[in-house]
């Protein structure tokens, strides 16, 4: 069977990176039984290491900050990639796609300093057994010939035809990768827009798995190419994965600039935030579109009060969004409050069970939070709960939310000991 064969290429990964006992129980799902696997590895000499990928890359694309790879951040999440690399290997990123194609079987592709790279895997299996050789070859516990014995067994050319089409990952990654999104800002600043471009076809009956990621990348096409964002009749917002409900807000709040020829908002604000370097790019693109309008007045921090400039557009705030509100707060120097989770019975059903939990953990003197951030902390990791793709999962988001929160004053337990609790004290919202 496919996840027996994942477990036992699991076991050679774990022994190759010379982990105390036996294996741990891992999800029955494949990806997420991987990510358990890296986790649980990652502090391992040697060991591959799951890359955090920015959950909110457009403040970088939109104004072109160089200091990260914005585009490659938001790419892969748009095309629900996993992205991994090891230390032997920096020029190498490796990407699991988290949907399968037709025999189950969840891909690996690499980027190697920016191109397609020649490691390709058909199946997670595959791709732990090359890991576990690579590491044992890298120890010299293997010889180069039976590494390169496993390499030829276990690395494929991926160009078959689901690699054609938006069935892919990699297909789609690469389609957000070559959007001119990134040029579309730096463009509209100017006055101008980038030329029309091919647009991937996407049909309302196409519901199967991965239907999101080319949902988004046919809205993506079809915004570039017509300046419009018109979301079809049967497609909710709260039916998308949590990047492609970013890009559907992402491509409104571009659409309502280009209308009225304005610049959006969130841009003004990052004229005046606390990162200089993001502040001049702003205060340049607001620079740049003024020219073109025909407004030469100054940019931050003396902006004309009829300029439409930044002292317009923070009392404005509040009828921009969450997004906007908190964005003020942290320009006011206060934590930024978490805005609602989807009220649904889950989400209600959690959010009690979160309660009774934090009131536990805070009676045991486990936790020490701020004043009055006991609601706010639930709301926090209800959102964080909501994208949780298994019950394991949502524990590990719940855990990893609670200790790096700014509502939390102080933890004085483990994250095993607060995952413990956490799991304890929500058995009823499973």
């Amino acid at each position: 069977m496919p996840h027996t064969a994942f477990l036992e290429a699991a076991a050679r990964y774990w022994s190759a990176l010379g982990m105390p006992g036996s294996l741990p129980e891992l999800s029955a799902s494949p990806v997420d039984a991987f990510i358990d696997l890296l986790d649980v590895t990652a502090d391992a000499e040697d060991a591959f290491v799951l890359l955090e990928l920015d959950s909110d890359p457009y403040p970088g694309l939109a104004l072109g900050d160089p200091r990260a790879p914005w585009r490659l951040h938001w790419a892969a999440q748009l095309a629900s990639l996993e992205a991994f690399a090891s230390p032997a290997l920096p020029s190498v990123t490796f990407f699991v796609d988290t949907v399968a194609d037709a025999s189950g079987a969840h891909r690996v592709y690499t980027l190697d300093d920016g191109e397609w790279g020649d490691l390709q895997m058909a199946s997670l299996a595959s791709a732990v057994t090359w890991m576990a050789a690579q590491v044992a070859h890298g120890r010299g516990a293997i010889d180069d010939a039976e590494f390169e014995r496993v390499e030829a067994q276990e690395v494929a050319a991926l160009d078959d035809e689901r690699e054609q089409g938006t069935a892919s990952g990699w297909y789609l990654f690469e389609a957000f990768l070559d959007s001119p999104l990134v040029e579309a800002w730096d463009a509209y600043s100017r006055g101008q827009w980038p030329a029309p471009g091919p647009v991937d076809t996407w049909s309302p009956d196409d519901r199967g798995d991965g239907w999101q990621r080319r949902f988004a990348l046919w809205l993506l096409h079809v915004f570039l190419n017509e300046r419009r964002v018109e979301l079809p009749a049967d497609v909710a917002v709260t039916e998308l994965d949590a990047p492609h409900r970013a890009l559907v807000e992402h491509l409104q709040t571009f659409e309502e600039a280009v209308e009225g020829g304005e610049a959006p908002t969130f841009i003004r604000l990052y004229a005046r935030c606390d990162d200089p370097k993001l502040a001049e790019l702003a205060t340049a693109w607001l620079q740049r579109h003024r020219r073109w309008r025909g407004e030469m007045t100054s940019v931050a921090p003396s902006v004309a009060p009829d300029d439409g400039g930044l002292e317009d557009a923070l009392p404005a705030a509040a009828n921009d969004g969450e997004g906007l509100a908190g964005l003020l707060a942290a320009l006011a120097g206060k934590p930024e409050a978490p805005p609602e989770p989807e009220d649904t019975p889950f989400i209600r059903q959690l959010k009690l069970a979160l309660d009774g939990a934090i009131d536990r953990l805070v009676q045991d003197d486990v936790l020490e939070l701020e004043p009055d951030a006991k609601y706010p902390l639930i709301n926090e990791l209800a959102i964080a709960a909501s994208d949780a793709r298994s019950v394991k999962h949502m524990l590990r988001q719940l855990t990893r939310t609670l200790v790096d929160s700014k509502h939390v004053e102080e933890i004085y337990a483990t994250d095993e000991r607060i995952a413990d609790a956490l799991r304890d004290r929500l058995g009823d919202a499973r």
